[in-house]
């Protein structure tokens, strides 16, 4: 399981799956419409199937829920932080 923590090939994986769970976590708070939500919803089952499918070659069926949860609350404790760039503003002009 530690390993996949740190392979290259997978974090993007991860993250996505991470991003996405987030963004579909976020519309059960703030009102979205149904379509986006169904958008939403889509596009997290897709990004977690995709990274079962790659983490079925690498361990057994029932490890991957898992691995999943595990190696998601590593990158989200060890790494997760928002950083909001600051860009010029054509108003300062």
């Amino acid at each position: 399981m530690e390993s996949l923590k740190f392979d290259q090939d997978l974090r993007p994986l991860f993250l996505d799956f991470i991003s996405k769970n987030l963004a579909l976590g976020l519309s059960d708070i703030f009102i979205v419409k149904n379509v986006a939500r169904t958008r939403l919803k889509r596009d997290y089952y897709e990004s977690l199937h995709f990274l079962s499918q790659k983490l079925n070659d690498l361990l057994p069926n029932e490890d991957i829920n898992l691995a999943i949860e595990e190696v998601s609350k590593y990158y989200l404790s060890e790494n997760g932080r928002l950083i909001f760039e600051q860009y010029p503003s054509h108003l300062d002009n």
